[in-house]
């Protein structure tokens, strides 16, 4: 009989008429709970976490010629108060501005032992959280919406016995996330044997992108690639011909979008040469218009519009002249054009399918040519501003950088409909800008400029 929860059980009278005691093998046949046994194989166990009761305890002893013997023990416990189950605590409810906080169970404790183990569970919410740590009692949540969520706590002591507690989070004021934006450049034709592919017009609403990662779709030959990985790769080794490339962005938040480019590699004298290239809209139609001074091998023009200025699809084809050294007019009419401001360029197709890309126009819901010219690009030292049209009035032009912030603004009067204009960046950091022209109530642009 005694008075506490452990003891020590003992063989020390066990042996062998005709040989020795090799083994010992401790078991509990009986008792109000399972009680904690160390060195069950050994002629000394310790048992443990007993409580008020009687326990009965069974021994196998094996001698050298492997015969076996058993016997039993019985151990009354009394006195001993019964052992108290944990206390869960799952902290206070928090209201929050931001989609990432932490939990904490500080607060259990075991009266008669000791916390062995957490666990935490989202048990509802306006989406599934994003949770590090969950068996841990302090871990972190992330990736929540606005709205308030529900988490429990569970603990376990060292007897097994289990608690649970739940805690509130309420979340305001927090954007919904959203996929970023891959930019892999404007198209460029070249006549040398290398490119920089950029990819300064990829942002995130989220937070930073944290990795670029180019690939090439489509290659006349294996070109020579550096820096594939970063947001300005070189490409080289380039022959006549197009090469398609695409990026993939990933921002903090894991999320990942892609965006395609190509470069079309010249050799020699531009095989077709397009002198201007204009746009009007004639009632429901837009009228698009250009002209060439030359033409090599030129098999047709594909007229490309895109209501973003990103994607473009082709929507009609103008055969081309061929060969001639005379002046070409070509025009073509959109009879279906979308609302709003739409963007519209040239696929110039040689006869052995080369391509080249011409400028955008890009012509506005009223009718008139948004862009004019914005010039140079890549730009140095100063920016000039050419804007020919109807409105009037003052205006601005604003530099943004890509995180939106105003990196440079001037304020402008337009009174005629001729207007040109300069702007000095020769402080700006090196990087792409979005440049905005405003000019009274009724007429707005934007364009990317790369600052070198």
């Amino acid at each position: 009989n005694i008075t506490a929860s452990y003891t020590l059980l003992n063989a020390y009278g066990s042996y062998s008429p005709t040989g020795t005691i090799t083994g010992f093998a401790w078991t509990q046949v009986s008792g109000p709970n399972t009680a904690a046994m160390a060195n069950a194989n050994s002629s000394t166990p310790s048992i443990s976490n007993m409580i008020n009761g009687a326990y009965t305890f069974k021994l196998t002893v094996t001698d050298n010629l492997g015969a076996t013997g058993t016997a039993q023990t019985t151990v009354t416990v009394s006195g001993v108060g019964t052992p108290l189950p944990p206390v869960a605590v799952a902290g206070p409810a928090q209201a929050i501005s931001s989609a990432t906080t932490s939990l904490n169970a500080w607060g259990s404790y075991s009266p008669t032992g000791t916390i062995t183990g957490f666990s935490w569970a989202q048990l509802s919410g306006p989406n599934t959280a994003t949770m590090v740590n969950a068996n841990s009692s302090t871990p972190t949540i992330s990736g929540m919406k606005n709205g308030i969520y529900l988490f429990e706590l569970t603990v376990t002591d060292n007897l097994g016995v289990t608690a649970k507690a739940r805690t509130t989070v309420s979340v305001t004021n927090v954007d919904v996330i959203s996929q970023p934006v891959a930019f892999a450049g404007d198209p460029q034709t070249v006549s040398s044997n290398w490119v920089l592919l950029n990819a300064f017009g990829s942002y995130s609403p989220n937070g930073p992108i944290v990795s670029f990662t180019w690939s090439i779709l489509q290659a006349p030959n294996t070109p020579l690639t550096e820096n594939m990985n970063s947001s300005t790769p070189t490409i080289s080794n380039l022959t006549q011909g197009q090469y398609k490339f695409i990026l993939t962005v990933t921002d903090s938040a894991g999320l990942s979008a892609t965006n395609t480019t190509e470069v079309n590699v010249l050799t020699g004298a531009l095989p077709v040469e397009i002198t201007f290239f204009k746009g009007q809209r004639q009632g429901e139609e837009i009228l698009l218009e250009w002209a060439t001074a030359t033409e090599q091998n030129n098999d047709f023009f594909a007229v490309e519009r895109s209501e973003d200025g990103i994607n473009f699809v082709s929507i009609g084809n103008v055969k081309g002249a061929g060969t001639t050294n005379a002046v070409t007019n070509y025009s073509f009419k959109d009879t279906k054009p979308a609302k709003g401001n739409l963007y519209y360029r040239l696929r110039q197709v040689d006869l052995d399918l080369h391509s080249k890309l011409s400028k955008v126009v890009v012509i506005n819901a009223s009718g008139r040519k948004l862009i004019e010219d914005i010039y140079p690009n890549p730009v140095n030292d100063r920016l000039v501003v050419s804007i020919q049209n109807d409105s009037k009035g003052n205006g601005s032009i604003v530099i943004y950088d890509l995180s939106g912030r105003v990196a440079k603004k001037q304020l402008i009067r337009k009174d005629q409909a001729a207007f040109n204009t300069t702007i000095q960046v020769n402080d700006l950091v090196p990087g792409l800008y979005i440049v905005e022209v405003k000019v009274g109530s009724d007429y707005k642009i934007m364009q990317k400029v790369v600052k070198q």
